[in-house]
Order: structure tokens, then C-alpha cells, then sequence
């Protein structure tokens, strides 16, 4: 008799306007090819929907009002781009064309861009999912699982403003467990008058906005339970926004006695340029010309952040 479902991991993401985090560029080949992509905005909605449904044949335009958010089934219900005005609006996710149109499946990561994709950790150590067991934990060795790259999430439910996704997977860690599991995802538009309820504010007169919705949940559906002993999984959200050369991320914190922001010198040292903390707010500089990461603790970090 199969045991009962022992643990599920749940995330809501909530996005308004635009969130900037440049991602990172993992390797060689997708350093060259995201370097010839332009640091601007260039064009409205639905030219970068015209450009994706080349190649991503069932991808589905949710729409509330003048919002719009483009969503690929096959790319795990990801987020491509969206838009606060329409299919005229301008495109506020950052797309990786180059790689579409070079045709190329790269064996580590696939990096097609996207506002909000679904992703799994950890990437490193003795329980990571991104290198097989007994492998040296080298770059060259890091693998992206397809399931998280290349594998399509099924549509079980969809109507204007929303749709729903499921996926079920294998994925073994690298000191040998095997998690079995189901993976949910829901992606919705939201009205503005949730947008500015959820952000506390009243009207803003002439504003146009769009606010988008995921839910995300990872269900263990196997016979042996998770525990920290063999490892377990976490659930992130990453995304890829346009940028340009003055793009700052405002990053609002709750004072203490320690540093606020952490520096991952492994993704590349900050500058002071690159990085300035005030007395109740840091600035990141996230123009896509360089490679860094900086962290906040969860009992310092706010709710909201933007760009």
C-alpha cells in the first residue's frame, strides 16, 4: 500500500510592474550570445509574442483588462514577457533570440529568458540535483536537470486570465535519493485594483500596470519519505527582465545590528559603483553587463522590491 503524501513545498510569487533580477550567465557560449542582445527595451508586446510563437507553437497570452503576461507550456508554464498597455505596450521581459534563432541545445542550460521561471535547488553539495554522484563539483560538471530546462508542464485548466499546470518527475540527488514528485503551478493576471490593494494603495491616476500570480506547489507522491538526512528540494523563482544602462534595483530592508546585504564573491566581486547601502534601503546597479548575486535575510528583507 502506497504511504501516504508525506510533504509538500508551496510558493506564491506576486509581480507588479517590473522586478528587475538579472540573471546570471553560466557559461561560455551563453556569455557570447546573451552579449549580442541589446540593453534596451526595444520594441512593444507583440513583437517579442510574434518572435516566440516561432518557436514556442502553443504559447498562451493571458489577459486582464489592457494586462497581458505570455506564458510557454513548454518551458515548465514559464513567464515570457508581459505587458501594462496591451498588445501595443511595451515588452518587459527579456528574451534571448539570439539563442532561439541559433537553433542549439546546450547539454548544461538552455537560457531562453523569461520574467518567471520555475526552478529547483540546490544546485550544489552533497545533495544537490545538478551533478551526478561521485562527480567533482566543477562547472564543467554542473548540469541543469531537463526538467527544469527543456521538459513541457501539461495544461489541466485554462481560461482568459489564468492557467493551471502539472507536471510529474524523478529527479535523484547526488548522494543517491530519489525524490518522486508532482509539481502544480497556477500563473494568473490580476485585476489593477488588486495590484494597487495588495501594494496599499488607493488610485494612481493615468497609471497603467500589470500584476501577475503563481502559485507553485512540489508534492512528494513516492513510498519513502523526505528527510534532511538524504536531502530535500527547495523551489525558486528566477527572472530576466529588460534593462538598461542606468536600470537600479531599489531594495528596501529592516535595520539591525549585522550587515544587511550579503555578497556572493563566487558570482563576481561588487564594486562600490555596483552596489550602495543607505541607512534602510540598498541600490544595485543591474545594467546585464556583469555577473554578481547579493542576498538579504528573511528577517531583514521587506515584502517588495523594485526597479
Amino acid at each position: 500500500m502506497k504511504t501516504i503524501l508525506n510533504r509538500s513545498l508551496k510558493t506564491l510569487t506576486l509581480a507588479f510592474f517590473i522586478i528587475a533580477l538579472i540573471a546570471c550567465k553560466n557559461n561560455k557560449k551563453t556569455q557570447e550570445i546573451q552579449s549580442q542582445e541589446e540593453t534596451a527595451i526595444t520594441g512593444p508586446f507583440q513583437e517579442d509574442v510574434d518572435f516566440i510563437k516561432t518557436y514556442e507553437k502553443d504559447l498562451i497570452v493571458l489577459e486582464s483588462g489592457n494586462s497581458m503576461v505570455a506564458v510557454a507550456p513548454r518551458l515548465q508554464g514559464r513567464i515570457m514577457t508581459s505587458s501594462a498597455n496591451g498588445m501595443e505596450g511595451k515588452s518587459y521581459g527579456w528574451i534571448n533570440k539570439a539563442h532561439y534563432e541559433l537553433g542549439e541545445i546546450n547539454p548544461q542550460i538552455n537560457v531562453y529568458g523569461g520574467e518567471e521561471r520555475f526552478w529547483l535547488g540546490p544546485e550544489g553539495g552533497q545533495y544537490s540535483i545538478f551533478f551526478e554522484n561521485g562527480e567533482d563539483f566543477t562547472f564543467d560538471k554542473w548540469e541543469t536537470p531537463r526538467l527544469i530546462d527543456l521538459e513541457p508542464f501539461d495544461i489541466v485548466e485554462q481560461s482568459e486570465s489564468k492557467v493551471s499546470f502539472t507536471k510529474s518527475a524523478s529527479l535523484t540527488n547526488y548522494s543517491g535519493f530519489t525524490f518522486d514528485m508532482q509539481i502544480d503551478r497556477t500563473v494568473s493576471v490580476i485585476s489593477q485594483d488588486e495590484t494597487l490593494s495588495t501594494l496599499g494603495i488607493s488610485s494612481i491616476d493615468g497609471l497603467k500596470s500589470v500584476g501577475y500570480k503563481t502559485e507553485n506547489h512540489l508534492k512528494n507522491v513516492g513510498e519513502k519519505a523526505w528527510k534532511k538526512e538524504s536531502g530535500l528540494l527547495s523551489i525558486w523563482m528566477l527572472g530576466m527582465f529588460k534593462h538598461s544602462e542606468t536600470t537600479t534595483v531599489v531594495i528596501p530592508y529592516t535595520i539591525n545590528d549585522e550587515k544587511v546585504v550579503n555578497v556572493y564573491e563566487s558570482f563576481g566581486k561588487l564594486s562600490d559603483e555596483r552596489l550602495i547601502e543607505k541607512e534602510n534601503v540598498a541600490y544595485f546597479k543591474a545594467d546585464g553587463k556583469y555577473r554578481s548575486k547579493i542576498g538579504l535575510a528573511p528577517q531583514q528583507a521587506k515584502d517588495v522590491l523594485g526597479s
